[in-house]
């Protein structure tokens, strides 16, 4: 029982993250296309397109600094799967011309999930 509240809260405090990493970045001329793209490999939380370029935004939130900064959160394991997400996009979308780059969008929240702090690490890879 324990898991599944600590899963709940995750969740909860992931979706918070994100609606505040796009409103932050539509606020940059990030024009959003789409949002928790699933597939078979995993997810890609923000598509969007920043001038000519294709951006895949991974939000990273976490409560206050206490186990690190977010962006830490991405590990190999976590880049891999990104990854393979991001081409399987790319190859059922037919956009393999296209310029594109993954961004990192860094969200800290206070313990009541107000907004503490947001960063934007552009090309991440």
């Amino acid at each position: 029982m324990a898991s599944f509240v600590k899963s709940s809260h995750n969740k909860k405090v992931g979706a918070i993250g994100e609606d505040f990493a796009a409103n932050y970045i539509a606020h940059l001329d990030y024009d959003i296309i789409e949002r928790n793209y699933t597939s078979y490999w995993g997810e890609i939380d923000i598509i969007a397109v920043k001038d000519t370029t294709l951006v895949f935004v991974e939000v990273k939130t976490k409560i206050g600094n206490r186990y690190g900064a977010p962006w830490e959160a991405m590990t190999y394991f976590k880049n891999k799967k990104l990854a393979r997400t991001i081409q399987y996009y790319i190859t059922s979308k037919k956009l393999h011309h296209s310029k594109f780059r993954i961004d990192v969008c860094a969200v800290v929240l206070n313990e009541d999930l107000s907004l503490n702090k947001i960063k934007i690490y552009e090309g991440h890879f």
